[in-house]
């Protein structure tokens, strides 16, 4: 394993949210897999291959800066921004989005209205008690059934169904 696969994986450490962490080490994993595939004929150089493993955390998570690059001061500035919503595609190919929720509204017993840090509005479909917090990351899955999504939250078990109102 080469020094830039070394530093893309130690730089999902500074994650302290598990599904970040998780995503930031799939996406380093999948990048080592690739290059380990690749021909020794390949027209990339070795700086090529570590700025674009390195460039991970740019590419998918705003405003973090890159592993072994950051100063000081990108350090400061980058601070508390790793809990942005972020979308990422899990190993089947669907997209999930990651967010954290910044306001709840019961809207009738057990369904919630549920509002996230980036501004959308989600609403609880069928009454379920589910006992969500203020502050809580969610991840939101499409389910099988029409324009519904899955809710879920690491800090609880199951899920409940979805759909986006704003």
């Amino acid at each position: 394993m080469s020094y830039a696969q070394d530093s893309a994986f130690l730089a999902c450490a500074k994650y302290t949210d598990r599904e970040m962490r998780v995503t930031c080490l799939e996406a380093a994993l999948n990048e080592a897999l690739k290059q380990q595939n690749a021909t020794t004929n390949s027209s990339r150089s070795k700086d090529d291959t570590a700025k674009k493993i390195v460039g991970f955390d740019r590419s998918t998570i705003p405003n973090a800066p890159a592993a072994g690059a950051a100063t000081n001061h990108d350090r400061v500035d980058a601070f508390g921004t790793e809990k942005q919503a972020q979308v990422v595609t899990t190993n089947t190919g669907n997209e999930e989005l990651l967010d954290e929720i910044s306001a709840l509204n019961s809207i009738k017993p057990n369904m919630w209205n549920i509002t996230l840090n980036s501004g959308q509005v989600w609403q609880q479909v069928h009454p379920k008690r589910f006992a969500l917090k203020t502050g809580d990351t969610v991840r939101i899955s499409p389910s099988r059934w029409g324009n519904s999504f899955r809710l879920t939250t690491s800090r609880l078990s199951g899920f409940i169904q979805v759909s986006r109102e704003k």
